[in-house]
């Protein structure tokens, strides 16, 4: 409480809590809010913002995917199994 809504108190100081290395994963944006910090998966991308976005394949038909992945709804998702 001694910190403002966009800081985190982390080893008794105030800091942005975005700062703290590894808070949000790979492709994701992250926004101080009330003393944590909020990860998004940035434009185009998918996923869990805490672990890492992936990117989002359009397709038409399940040859335009990645090995392993299926066209489902315009998009390359799941696995083959």
């Amino acid at each position: 409480t001694d910190c403002a809504a966009n800081e985190a108190c982390v080893d008794g100081r105030c800091v942005n809590p975005c700062a703290v290395p590894g808070v949000c994963g790979r492709f994701s944006t992250c926004s101080p809010l009330n003393h944590l910090a909020a990860c998004a998966c940035q434009a185009g991308y998918t996923g869990d913002p805490r672990l890492g976005c992936t990117r989002i394949l359009p397709c038409t038909e399940d040859q335009q995917c990645p090995a392993n992945l299926l066209c489902s709804n315009g998009v390359c998702v799941g696995e083959l199994h």
